[in-house]
């Protein structure tokens, strides 16, 4: 009876459950009311793929695109809307993948120091609808990859922080080495994490924990040994020019760096970005201060743990600095996930409530957000809608929603894409046959 009583869920575990449910199907409700099945900006870099116009797939997925080489994010965006002929999964993939880094986040909490009440900080922050949604789906598909394998990385430090699984060790080898692929924030990280799994693998070398596998410490190793053959691939024949930026002379750095970190929270606290952005990084420099005697404070495989989290924490600080869209919301993670395990005992309380009351409190301004982003930029698409049904011709469509549907490119660029979309009968645009 003892035992059974010690399986039944705790209150705060089940708050937590039922809290993630809920916000992870108004999160996917979000991008299916506020998205439509029409590309948008960037979305059309992958019209002539998903539709069979591209003449070379290789070049298309390896060119760089500003500072950054994607070559993972293309395929995974070709992937989900070959196989869906729907842009609008793109968003749903994303959040997808936030869905599942939020429901594994709070099981590694709940499994390494049980269920708290604070741990409804992980759905609260990374499902809030507001957050996630936006006019581009394929830009939110491709900056949120890296942020799903560094989340990978996370899961693996709370949940096995030595590597001592076969499962654990696959999978942050499979990180490792598809970050580098996935744009500049994703080698950061991987160069981040690189000293986590390469003190993993020489702990394992030859093991000396029961039930490591043998080829555990070799293998470790020559994946951080391919993670780096992939990025010096990525460098190969890159156009540096773009770092020539006279923007970064001017602060602009420390502004994009600024926003990124306060959008951790959403939308709605971007007005205060400032204020919000000074307090994470005050928090940010007292989870260093903090993870510092922990390490020293702790034994054997709990170091690993300390160890990875300082990775995990530094490769997120980087990221954020090169604006990486979501980063700044793992960053949050990490520094929740530290106080949780290794902070003081008062301390740790107050700084897992505030960031709770943080994520709660933005929740109506975020909201409103929304309501003003759908505003402005849904009714441009619905009008479309309209004037593809009316009959309205291609060359003219092209011509008045070339701002909205493709901005910085060309009517004439555009009217060519609504032609491939109409094609391959995707959306609306498919009313376009023949005209």
């Amino acid at each position: 009876m003892a035992d059974d009583r010690r399986r039944v869920p705790s209150a705060a575990a089940v708050t937590g459950w039922v809290v993630w449910a809920v916000l992870a199907v108004l999160a996917l409700g979000a991008v299916l009311r506020h998205s439509r099945n029409v590309p948008v900006g960037e979305d059309w870099r992958i019209v002539p793929a998903v539709t069979g116009h591209e003449p070379e797939p290789v070049h298309w997925l390896w060119y760089q695109d500003g500072n950054d080489r994607r070559p993972a994010g293309r395929a995974l965006a070709w992937a989900v809307v070959a196989a869906s002929a729907d842009f609008r999964a793109l968003g749903v993939a994303a959040v997808l993948g936030l869905v599942a880094l939020a429901a594994m986040l709070l099981r590694a909490a709940h499994r390494a120091r049980g269920a708290r009440w604070a741990d409804l900080f992980f759905p609260v922050l990374l499902l809030q609808p507001a957050a996630w949604t936006g006019p581009e789906p394929s830009r939110l598909l491709m900056a949120f990859v890296p942020l799903l394998l560094a989340g990978t990385i996370l899961l693996a430090v709370v949940s096995d922080p030595a590597l001592r699984t076969r499962r654990w060790s696959l999978l942050t080898a499979l990180a490792m080495v598809t970050l580098p692929l996935t744009g500049l924030a994703g080698i950061l990280v991987a160069a981040a994490a690189a000293p986590w799994v390469a003190a993993c693998g020489w702990r394992h070398w030859p093991p000396r924990d029961a039930g490591v596998p043998t080829d555990a410490g070799p293998a470790l190793l020559s994946f951080v040994f391919v993670a780096i053959v992939v990025t010096g691939m990525i460098f190969s024949d890159y156009d540096f020019t773009g770092w020539a930026d006279p923007a970064l002379d001017r602060g602009r750095l420390t502004l994009r760096a600024g926003t990124t970190l306060a959008g951790a929270l959403g939308p709605g606290a971007l007005p205060h970005w400032r204020l919000v952005a000074g307090v994470i990084a005050g928090l940010l420099v007292l989870t260093v201060l903090m993870l510092v005697p922990a390490g020293r404070r702790v034994r054997d495989v709990e170091r690993y743990r300390v160890l990875g989290l300082a990775c995990v924490l530094a490769g997120s600080a980087l990221a954020v600095m090169m604006s990486a869209g979501g980063f700044g919301a793992l960053l949050l993670c990490v520094v929740f996930i530290a106080w949780a395990l290794y902070g003081w005992p008062l301390s740790s309380v107050a700084v897992q409530v505030a960031l709770l009351a943080a994520a709660v409190a933005v929740v109506p301004a975020n909201a409103r957000a929304i309501a003003a982003q759908r505003a402005s930029s849904l009714r441009p698409l619905d009008a479309l809608g309209h004037d593809i049904a009316a009959g309205v011709p291609r060359s003219e469509l092209a011509e008045r929603y070339q701002p909205v549907l493709l901005p910085g490119g060309t009517p004439a660029e555009l009217s060519a894409g609504m032609a491939m979309v109409a094609g391959a009968g995707i959306g609306p645009l498919a009313g376009l046959t023949g005209r």
